[in-house]
């Protein structure tokens, strides 16, 4: 698990940068399957571990265009999951059929998906009440 003040156990896969009320944050995942958030000004984890992929994490991108903090992740479970950093849960899940190894944001919100030998561009739909 990430602990405060230490690293991921395993190695980190995927880095993604936003900012949340407190300032700039880097959101990394990896091969323990954990999504954590780290302050850059102060240098600790300040939100606790998402937590529900159910392999390695390969992929991290930051949504634009939206009401709040939206990191979407992508792993070897083949799902791409979008976590709403300021609730600290998980907002959304789309379920691909092979392992996800990339993700990009697009400048109008939508969100490109590698996986396997394809590629998909996705319109994100968050329920922000659910």
């Amino acid at each position: 698990m990430c602990e405060p003040d230490s690293g991921h156990r395993g190695n980190v896969r995927a880095i993604a940068f936003t900012d949340l009320d407190a300032g700039p944050v880097a959101v990394t995942a990896g091969d323990d399957r954990l999504v954590c958030v780290w302050s850059l000004s102060i240098g600790k984890r300040v939100r606790a571990a998402l937590t529900g992929h159910t392999a390695p994490v390969r992929a991290a991108a930051t949504l634009r265009g939206v009401a709040r903090p939206v990191v979407a992740t992508g792993g070897e479970d083949g799902t791409v999951r979008l976590w709403d950093l300021d609730r600290e849960r998980q907002l959304a899940r789309l379920d691909l059929p092979d392992a996800v190894t990339s993700l990009a944001p697009t400048s109008d919100g939508r969100l490109v998906v590698g996986f396997g030998q394809d590629l998909a561009v996705i319109a994100p739909h968050i329920d922000w009440d659910r």
